[in-house]
């Protein structure tokens, strides 16, 4: 099938998604509408997190170690009828390694390379939609000093995030913002 979905900011806000049919699979339109596409959902979502992590400081920089235990779970209230009584549920467990490469080249204010692996253990509703009880992620990026908003900002950065393991696996371009 052939299928157009477009984002609508406005309906977003409101806590619904907006689905555009195309020609072949609007002949679907009456049994998905309101159970699949184009459904309302308010849901409330609790997260605590526990974690420890330790750092060493290093002649070329530092690495730290950090372990970190979230568990989840949600309610969902005033929506469509597909979405009443949903609980999303689970944890996840995320244990890595970070790697901060001092470099101070002032031409270009880049002050740190940056590299982090983590394995992630995920349990719960999560499972099913990666496909898996771990995977892993590998990134790389370079972190710039900030010499404005001096203790608000420590830096910023642009990098690279490899998720592998998954069936959500792929890369993303990421922004970092005190690393």
């Amino acid at each position: 099938m052939n299928q157009k979905s477009e984002f609508d900011a406005s309906a977003s806000m409101l806590g619904c998604n907006q689905h555009t049919y195309s020609t072949l699979s609007g002949e679907l339109q009456e049994q998905l509408d309101g159970n699949y596409y184009n459904i309302r959902s308010n849901s409330f979502l609790l997260e605590p997190s526990i974690g420890i992590s330790y750092q060493q400081s290093i002649n070329w920089g530092k690495w730290v170690y950090d372990s970190r235990f979230s568990p989840f779970y949600g309610w969902t209230f005033a929506g469509n009828e597909a979405t009443r009584g949903a609980n999303p549920s689970g944890w996840e467990w995320v244990n890595g390694v970070k790697g901060y490469f001092d470099i101070h080249a002032d031409k270009y204010a880049i002050e740190t390379a940056y590299l982090k692996a983590s394995r992630i253990d995920i349990g719960g509703d999560m499972r099913p939609s990666f496909n898996t009880n771990e995977y892993y992620e590998v990134g790389v990026g370079i972190l710039l000093g900030s010499q404005f908003f001096k203790g608000w900002i420590d830096n910023i950065g642009i990098g690279l995030n490899l998720n592998i393991g998954s069936s959500l696996s792929g890369g993303s371009l990421v922004v970092y913002f005190n690393e």
